[in-house]
């Protein structure tokens, strides 16, 4: 055995030098809306062939979802075409369980239904970890996303990219601002009648629903 390279001869049999992290960590949104329905839409891909037959309970966490709370009560459903299965949700993580096989450099998509925070904010730092696939030391990997986005169905989402809003990461949140706050009146004669005419823009929908929160 002497002619075997010294890191074989340490025992390190079926070992790899290079460590296990996630290749493709994207993260992204559908509304900025305050207090309204939305979707995060997160791709994943490791550097490592996953084997979920090896380890009892391979976990992935998603760590930094601020001030967001789920859609509905009860298990947490995850959307898209993934191996991952068992998502629960507490304290603005989302955390699910490896239950298939992952591929190595295979992306996979997922989605999670989420209501947003009724105050503004910017986008959040989002982190993705599994101590099963990086090792007991992982501290987390940022999760990316794509800035130059546009979002699809939201009103004036092409003026806010310009005007260099990040509406596209996740969690960020619009300020419920008048874009025109106009009044004006149709006569200005003592005594006479007057109407009194108001124009209002919202950036966001108010409903009813949102007034009772």
């Amino acid at each position: 055995l002497s002619h075997l390279p010294k890191k074989f001869m340490d025992g390190m049999v079926l070992s790899f030098e290079t460590p296990a992290s996630f290749i493709v960590r994207d993260i992204g949104q559908s509304n900025p809306y305050p207090g309204d329905a939305n979707v995060l839409t997160l791709t994943l891909a490791t550097n490592v062939e996953f084997r979920a037959a090896g380890v009892q309970d391979a976990r992935v966490t998603i760590d930094g979802l601020q001030s967001a709370t789920l859609r509905s009560d009860g298990p947490v459903s995850l959307g898209g075409s993934h191996p991952f299965t068992d998502a629960s949700w507490k304290s603005y993580k989302l955390e699910f369980k490896i239950g298939a096989d992952m591929a190595a450099g295979v992306p996979y998509v997922l989605s999670v239904e989420v209501v947003n925070p009724l105050l503004p904010q910017r986008a959040q730092s989002v982190f993705v970890v599994s101590k099963e696939l990086q090792g007991a030391a992982a501290t987390g990997e940022k999760m990316e996303h794509d800035p130059e986005r546009i979002l699809s169905g939201i009103f004036e989402a092409q003026k806010m990219k310009e005007e260099g809003k990040d509406e596209a990461g996740p969690l960020s949140i619009r300020s419920g601002a008048f874009t025109i706050a106009e009044i004006g009146q149709s006569s200005p004669y003592p005594c006479s009648e007057n109407v009194i005419g108001v124009t209002l823009q919202s950036l966001v929908p108010m409903t009813a629903e949102q007034r009772t929160k």
